[in-house]
């Protein structure tokens, strides 16, 4: 069993994140993008990506929460949207290969959309909420 590539790649890429903070991330990112657009510009979501830590590299296909944890809490948010998440049970100095095997064959197993909705077109949410909903939490 060999984990799965992205077309054309011929590396692996493996993210270990010790001290990471998701949201100082995307903030950085937000005003690097907004420096480089000037005054007139606006933070555009297509290229804050390219300002965040690992701008270089692909977004994972799999991302392995140890220790019994069931959250990403803030773990490559932005990156994330279209991961496979695997959760278990072992602590990350007890983890061995047959964790990691068990990883990718539950990654193997998921359907992956890729990005897209599988029931036609996404839904979005209006860009200015309802005044009901303005301030909800």
């Amino acid at each position: 069993m060999r984990p799965s590539r992205r077309a054309g790649s011929t590396t692996r890429v493996v993210n270990l994140a010790i001290g990471y903070d998701g949201h100082r991330e995307i903030l950085h990112a937000t005003r690097h993008d907004i420096a480089a657009l000037g005054p007139e510009g606006g933070a555009d979501p297509h290229h804050v990506a390219r300002y965040l830590y690992n701008g270089a590299l692909p977004n994972p296909d799999l991302i392995v929460r140890t220790s019994g944890e069931r959250r990403l809490s803030g773990f490559m948010l932005w990156q994330s949207f279209d991961a496979s998440l695997h959760f278990c049970d072992t602590l990350w100095p007890d983890f061995q290969r047959t964790d990691l095997l068990d990883a990718v064959k539950h990654h193997q197993a998921q359907h992956r959309t890729h990005g897209t909705c599988p029931n036609g077109p996404a839904r979005h949410l209006p860009t200015d909420p309802s005044p009901g909903m303005r301030g909800a939490r």
